[in-house]
């Protein structure tokens, strides 16, 4: 868990889950599926802006919000729908291209599709966080 007054626990979650996260580990730490909490000390953690922390939070939160609705086989409401498909024009507009998600994808009606969507875009803003933003992909592993 992060230290308090550093990083909201979900946005640090939601960077420990995005793709730049993972390369460091398998690029520079240990080339194992395995994750060991010696492993996660030696990987740099960028503190975010309150912008941005405030941003991952959120990312975090639907995130989560899509894996129970998976989970439970719910819908979604249209505000859920709205907010991915808002990410998802973001992401067509700004984000590198690896992480646009495909056309297909855009009608993001299930759980699974939007919280495609919503990965990608927490990768995205780890890339900016780190500074490595159209560097990727960096989910080889």
């Amino acid at each position: 868990t992060p230290m308090t007054n550093t990083i909201d626990s979900l946005a640090f979650l939601a960077l420990f889950n995005s793709d730049i996260f993972s390369f460091l580990k398998m690029k520079f730490v240990k080339h194992t599926a395995k994750w060991e909490i010696g492993d996660m000390r030696q990987i740099p953690i960028v503190l975010p802006t309150p912008a941005q922390e405030a941003e991952l939070s959120a990312l975090a939160r639907q995130c989560m919000a899509m894996k129970r609705a998976s989970y439970a086989g719910d819908s979604l409401d249209q505000e859920q729908v709205a907010e991915v498909r808002a990410w998802s024009k973001r992401l067509q507009q700004d984000a590198p291209d690896y992480l646009r998600p495909p056309a297909q994808m855009n009608l993001a009606v299930s759980p699974e599709d939007c919280l495609t969507i919503l990965e990608r875009a927490v990768s995205w803003r780890a890339e900016v966080l780190y500074g490595v933003e159209d560097e990727g992909p960096f989910d080889e592993f």
